[in-house]
């Protein structure tokens, strides 16, 4: 299952390298790809993953997910 996010507060490549291994410890995600130009991250899981999955994996952190295919 593909799933895709939108993602605010990614300001440099280390945003997105911190952002999706945040992704990749929920369980049933299998890969992530975050890109900070569009702001998106694609997230291929066995199951589907929620939008309060996403933000819940990133408390603490200045980043926030929006779903774009609900």
């Amino acid at each position: 299952m593909n799933i895709q996010f939108k993602l605010s507060g990614l300001t440099c490549g280390a945003c997105e390298k911190l952002s999706a291994k945040r992704i990749y410890r929920i369980p049933g995600v299998s890969a992530v790809t975050v890109n900070k130009e569009t702001g998106l991250a694609e997230v291929e899981a066995v199951r589907k993953i929620s939008l309060f999955e996403i933000n819940e994996a990133f408390k603490g952190t200045e980043y926030r997910a929006e779903s774009i295919n609900d």
